[in-house]
């Protein structure tokens, strides 16, 4: 995953792995917020850093194949949140709404 990580830094231009992984956690999905920590400078402006890493679809595709990830239950029951879930589909129909995207750095 750190290889990852740094060839993805390398393609932001950064060297910081750290940020990368921030960036791709505050990316993913919405409604996500770091709590992030450290003890010195550098690792604050690692974390502030990341605030303006724009990832691309492919980039944060590439670091999701890396390990695989199965969210086992309740997930695979109810779904994850782009689609319903075969319990849901039982109890009726359901009209589709869009999926909401993650707040991404204006550049």
């Amino acid at each position: 995953m750190c290889q990852a990580l740094e060839e993805v830094a390398a393609q932001v231009g950064t060297k910081s792995i750290t940020s990368v992984a921030i960036a791709y956690a505050m990316q993913k999905v919405p409604y996500v917020f770091p709590i992030v920590g450290g003890r010195k400078v550098e690792h604050l402006m690692e974390n502030i850093e990341a605030l303006s890493i724009s990832l691309s679809p492919e980039q944060i595709a590439y670091l999701e194949g890396i390990l695989p990830f199965e969210p086992g239950f309740p997930y695979t029951t109810i779904g994850d949140g782009t689609g319903y879930g075969n319990l849901f589909s039982w109890a009726g129909h359901f009209d589709p709404w869009p999926v909401q995207q993650a707040i991404r750095p204006a550049n």
